[in-house]
């Protein structure tokens, strides 16, 4: 991960942090429900950087043959 991905990651979970602190019982639900969407962003992200490194091993390897 490069810098910029890392100083994003910490500002939205410092964002999600400060939201779960501001919900009150009615909205309890709803940002249960925000939780789950926010760490499976998180999990896609990493899955999409993983991805990309591997591709670029495959390339650099047939490049170099």
């Amino acid at each position: 991960m490069q810098a910029i991905e890392v100083i994003l990651i910490i500002l939205a979970m410092l964002a999600m942090v400060i939201g779960l602190f501001s919900l009150s019982q009615a909205t309890a639900g709803v940002g249960g429900i925000a939780v789950a969407c926010f760490l499976a962003v998180l999990a896609r992200i990493a899955q999409a950087a993983h991805h990309t490194d591997e591709l670029k091993k495959l390339i650099g390897r047939k490049t170099d043959s």
